[in-house]
């Protein structure tokens, strides 16, 4: 038979694509535009975009749009998100035909929108001030002091305009002084250091965007009291100089700073004996001398002079004032006597400061020789290459004059034959203040010993041993080795303890005059 075979054609139903995303801005700021081209795949297609923040929430559709897409990004798209300063936006195109249907599946792209630079808090005048914070020495002060005040700011919330920040708000106020920052309240800088100071107010929203002011301080300057054209000496009741004179005529200009008329200073002086204590004060004019007293002109007195201003500083000078001039005063007691001033203290021979010595026809002026080179009392006691020893620390140079030199962690030697005057030697190593000192082999002296016992020893004959035992003779012990014994431990050089090698000593400071 004959197989025959037929054949159907079949039509294919092509379905037609969407349009594809051609370009889409990758970054654009708000206030800024946004743009979108679409690869159109017919004429008759229209577009619709779809905007989202994190692919979830719309922000935006757009109406019909043939190949691209333009316009501005609003800042209120913010407006949901007070703490952030970008958004990451999915932007999602669905093609239609020209009967509105939908045409394959959406085409996507990404890209982020930045909150612009002027998206932050608007300050108005008066959002900000500033006021001195005055406490302590300046309590009660207006204005500024240098040194001693700062500046404490306060914030207006109503004239500062939170529009352009949108849907953020004030989150803090901080302010800079100096280099130090202030962000919790009270707002105070540090102490003002200048007589012009910056001061930086800033107000900071939820986005961390940030307004500031900056604000000029004049600072008053201030500086402590001071005294000048100091002069004190005797005279008599109507201030003319008397050397025998039972009153002090006192001196003094006055300088302060005024801080605008808050700060006032005031002058006085008051006088102590010679070992007592200073009496009630006397109030002085600045530049015009006060005439004090009575005081006995046979004793020596310290006249003060301060000044003390408002805000607590002070300026101090002091002068000791002599007794009035005698060739020689004895005491009325007739247990003292003085040359060249009065004198003052019982069973003591005194001689002015301002004289001079003569000792076996030679003058001595601060302790210089000016004749034929006789010793002067210090030479005398004391000549170049004497020993001064103390427990008290103070130098004779202080106590005496001349030159010296202090000797320090060493021992004095008796000068002889075997050790001359003025050598040195020796050494700390055993001596330290560490205390002991471990003998060495060579610091052992030279020895032996001996050993008493028996020496085992054997005979061969053939094959077989006999052991022998030889007692020791004292020779032949001192010659075998024996055990050794010691424990190694240091012998004891201290400065404390029962086992010192030291003597009983004690400690002093110890000079050696050079000149």
């Amino acid at each position: 038979g004959v197989r025959t075979t037929a054949t159907k054609n079949v039509a294919l139903t092509t379905r037609p694509r969407g349009s594809t995303i051609s370009s889409s801005s990758s970054t654009v700021a708000t206030n800024g535009t946004y743009s979108l081209v679409m690869d159109r795949k017919d004429s008759s297609y229209h577009h619709v975009a779809t905007f989202k923040y994190n692919n979830q929430t719309t922000l935006y559709t757009s109406g019909n749009f043939d190949t691209s897409l333009s316009f501005t990004v609003p800042r209120s798209w913010f407006a949901n998100y007070p703490s952030v300063t970008s958004l990451p936006v999915t932007v999602s195109v669905q093609t239609y035909n020209s009967g509105g249907t939908a045409i394959g599946s959406p085409a996507t792209a990404s890209f982020t929108v930045n909150a612009d630079a002027d998206m932050k808090p608007v300050v108005s005048t008066g959002w900000a001030a500033l006021a001195a914070y005055n406490t302590g020495a300046v309590s009660g002060f207006t204005g500024y002091v240098k040194n001693y005040s700062k500046a404490e700011a306060t914030f207006d919330s109503t004239k500062i305009d939170m529009t352009s920040a949108v849907g953020a708000s004030i989150a803090s106020y901080s302010v800079t002084c100096q280099g130090e920052t202030v962000s919790e309240s009270p707002y105070r800088t540090p102490t003002l250091a200048s007589t012009s100071v910056s001061v930086v107010c800033t107000v900071t929203d939820t986005r961390g965007r940030t307004s500031s002011e900056t604000f000029t301080l004049a600072v008053t300057d201030y500086s402590a009291p001071g005294l000048t054209g100091m002069t004190v000496f005797r005279c008599d009741s109507l201030g003319v100089a008397d050397d025998d004179g039972q009153y002090f005529s006192v001196k003094a200009t006055l300088t302060y700073a005024s801080v605008g008329g808050q700060n006032s200073c005031s002058l006085k002086c008051d006088v102590a004996a010679a070992g007592g204590s200073y009496g009630a004060e006397t109030t002085m004019t600045s530049g015009t001398a006060s005439i004090i007293g009575t005081y006995s002109a046979d004793q020596t007195f310290t006249v003060r002079i301060k000044a003390l201003d408002t805000i607590g500083n002070t300026a101090v000078w002091t002068v000791t004032m002599p007794t009035r001039k005698w060739a020689m005063k004895f005491r009325p007691t007739g247990n003292g006597v003085a040359f060249g001033k009065a004198a003052e203290t019982d069973n003591l021979f005194e001689v002015t400061p301002d004289w001079d010595v003569r000792i076996g026809g030679d003058l001595y002026v601060n302790g210089t020789i000016h004749g034929g080179g006789s010793p002067s009392i210090l030479d005398l006691v004391y000549p170049v290459g004497s020993i001064y020893m103390s427990v008290n620390a103070t130098s004779p140079a202080t106590l005496f004059g001349g030159t010296w030199e202090q000797i320090a962690d060493t021992f004095l030697l008796a000068a002889g034959t075997t050790y001359t005057a003025g050598t040195t030697g020796g050494s700390a190593t055993h001596y330290h203040s560490t205390g002991n000192h471990t003998l060495t082999v060579t610091e052992i002296p030279s020895h032996t010993h001996g050993l008493k016992g028996w020496r085992y020893g054997h005979n061969q004959k053939y094959d077989n041993y006999c052991a022998s035992y030889t007692q020791l003779s004292d020779a032949a012990s001192s010659n075998t080795p024996i055990l050794a014994t010691g424990g190694g431990g240091a012998h004891n050089h201290g400065n404390t303890g029962s086992e010192s090698n030291l003597p009983p000593y004690l400690a002093v400071y110890v000079w050696k005059r050079t000149a």
